[in-house]
């Protein structure tokens, strides 16, 4: 990306700015979250920050809306479901994805559900082994890997 920087590597002001980027993403996407658009044109910048700009923390704050952002792909869609506390929808929407990802949310819905050997079998079939960590501390993985 910069001019004789190797892999992994970045000009020292990249660090620097990260703070100051971060900070400004944050606030867009709550304002465009609690905020509602009538012009296409507004509609389509929105997903657009959204679809460049979406962190967990922004996920989190639109579980506070009636139904999940447009903008989220089907995987992200479950897992806003079962944040609003709705597993029968979260589980819905999971059995349509025929993905490994699709796997993972159906495994993680099932340990949730408490049925282990089903979660297991969905586990496999998604190329990962039963965590260990609690439920809560899963969502926000699969949520961060799916952003």
């Amino acid at each position: 990306m910069f001019k004789g920087c190797s892999l992994g590597e970045r000009p020292f002001f990249a660090g620097l700015l990260r703070p100051v980027f971060k900070q400004i993403r944050h606030v867009l996407l709550h304002f465009l979250f609690l905020t509602s658009f009538s012009k296409p044109i507004l509609y389509f910048c929105r997903l657009f920050l959204i679809f460049i700009f979406m962190t967990l923390d922004a996920f989190i704050s639109s579980l506070s809306q009636a139904a999940p952002p447009g903008e989220l792909n089907e995987p992200l869609q479950a897992l806003w479901w079962d944040g609003k506390g709705n597993w029968e929808q979260a589980h819905t929407v999971a059995q349509d994805i025929n993905t490994s990802t699709g796997s993972w949310i159906h495994a993680y819905l099932h340990r949730k559900e408490g049925d282990r050997s089903n979660a297991a079998y969905w586990y496999a079939r998604a190329g990962k082994n039963m965590p260990h960590n609690t439920l809560d501390e899963e969502w926000q993985e699969i949520v961060a890997a799916l952003l």
